[in-house]
């Protein structure tokens, strides 16, 4: 259902639903945010920075997915690389439990464990490898 004709909340959405109150000062509110979590040694996420900012993670994202301000996207993109530095070092110190810090590097930042196959084969066989994941380049 459409926003309420006259909603000065919903001017410029392109979608129906999520409110569309993007503000420039919320580029400055991810620096605070990150130098928050750095002082009180909290692990950065998107729905802390939502919170933080007292706003549905859905409608963050819908901002980015929307290119609202490429300042914005630059920010969340460093606030994803702090969470991601965070997995990795409080998973390699042991601090974080190891396999739930890679389950969840795999699941929101791409990684994947590299696996090889060797494989001794004579004659003439055709052998297909369907590989899903990544790409690795």
């Amino acid at each position: 259902m459409p926003a309420p004709k006259g909603n000065q909340y919903a001017k410029g959405c392109k979608t129906n639903g999520a409110p569309c109150t993007f503000k420039e000062e919320y580029v400055e509110a991810v620096d605070k945010y990150i130098q928050l979590t750095d002082k009180d040694k909290i692990h950065p996420t998107m729905a802390g920075f939502s919170a933080f900012i007292n706003t549905p993670k859905r409608t963050v994202v819908q901002w980015l997915e929307d290119n609202r301000s490429k300042d914005f996207s630059l920010a969340i993109g460093k606030l994803k690389n702090k969470s991601e530095q965070y997995l990795i070092e409080k998973g390699l110190s042991g601090k974080y439990n190891s396999a739930m810090a890679r389950f969840l590097l795999n699941a929101n930042y791409g990684h994947v464990e590299k696996r090889s196959i060797d494989a001794d084969i004579k004659g003439d066989h055709k052998v297909e490898v369907y590989w899903s994941g990544q790409d690795e380049s």
